[in-house]
């Protein structure tokens, strides 16, 4: 199971270098449960992962204060 997690990440991580903004969004829900799968069972995830699911919550932070009125 921790193989085809890692394997299907590495996938992941291919089609996420080719994705438009629109599938980026849910490559990254797939790469966060392949993330989660990985962490629950100890397993090392690699840091790219780790560093697009941080991005994606920077991005959505930063989202909210573009709006905000002055």
């Amino acid at each position: 199971m921790a193989e085809k997690l890692a394997s299907r990440l590495i996938e992941l991580h291919d089609e996420l270098k080719l994705a438009s903004d629109d599938q980026q969004d849910e490559l990254l829900d797939h790469i966060e449960q392949a993330v989660l799968g990985l962490e629950s069972k100890g397993l090392k995830v690699p840091s790219w992962a780790r560093n697009a699911l941080a991005a994606r919550i920077d991005d959505a932070a930063e989202d909210m204060f573009d709006n905000m009125p002055i």
